[in-house]
């Protein structure tokens, strides 16, 4: 867990900071394809924690997420979480991309299709976030949680 203020919890499953650059999707049809089924996906995942059922979340995560983020912990995370942002109010997706791999907090990178999509959120204490979501296509064009973070928004966002 990672602590971006004293008042907000961070979640952190995977590393954001060295994701390759990407093409965008309209150079490459097959690309827009997976990107809007991953998102498509996203969808219920995130339904599931605004409505605080975080085990659920966590059951319906990749192997890679289950690997690396204990049932438990995670629950325990977002429940913390949720006393610094309140309920949830809204929700809308400013960007995506796909890439073919993603850093691991050990320095190692996991290999796949992963979708990473930004959004901006509101909570009822919390006010502005902003959520990164990776989904990781498991086989089969099957998109499963991969990671999640939620941190303050701010003007450069």
């Amino acid at each position: 867990m990672i602590l971006r203020r004293p008042w907000f919890c961070c979640l952190l499953l995977l590393s954001f900071a060295s994701l390759p650059f990407s093409l965008p999707a309209e150079l490459h049809p097959e690309k827009k394809q997976e990107i809007e089924a991953a998102v498509l996906a996203m969808e219920p995942w995130l339904v599931l924690i605004s409505k605080d059922e975080f085990a659920k979340s966590w059951e319906e995560a990749s192997p890679l997420f289950q690997l690396h983020m204990t049932q438990r912990l995670w629950v325990h995370q977002l429940s913390q979480a949720k006393l610094h942002t309140g309920r949830f109010v809204s929700r809308k997706m400013v960007n995506s991309k796909l890439t073919n791999h993603l850093p691991l907090p050990d320095g190692k990178q996991a290999p796949g299709k992963f979708v990473v999509a930004t959004f901006h959120a509101d909570y009822t204490i919390a006010g502005p976030t902003v959520e990164r979501v990776i989904f990781q296509d498991i086989g089969s064009g099957v998109w499963k949680a991969a990671g999640y973070t939620i941190r303050p928004r701010n003007s450069a966002d």
